[in-house]
């Protein structure tokens, strides 16, 4: 929720969805599904630091999946 809520408030993102991805050597990674807010996305550099600077670079998101035909990538 805390991730989400970070996501959401960034102004190039109307919708957040943030999940658990297990892996082998860390257990599980941050994941997340983002709806760009009709302006050009920022990329996915940009969006983990956006999340890094308030909620710690260990909650950035490892996997980014854009939605839409506006996606990033």
């Amino acid at each position: 929720m805390e991730i989400e809520e970070r996501l959401l408030t960034h102004p190039t993102i109307s919708e957040a969805s943030v999940v658990g991805i297990k892996t082998q050597r860390y257990g599980e990674v941050v994941g997340c599904f983002l709806k760009a807010a009709g302006k050009t996305p920022a990329g996915d550099d940009g969006i983990r630091q956006f999340v890094g600077q308030v909620v710690g670079r260990h909650k950035a998101p490892t996997h980014i999946f854009w939605l839409g035909d506006e996606g990033a990538g």
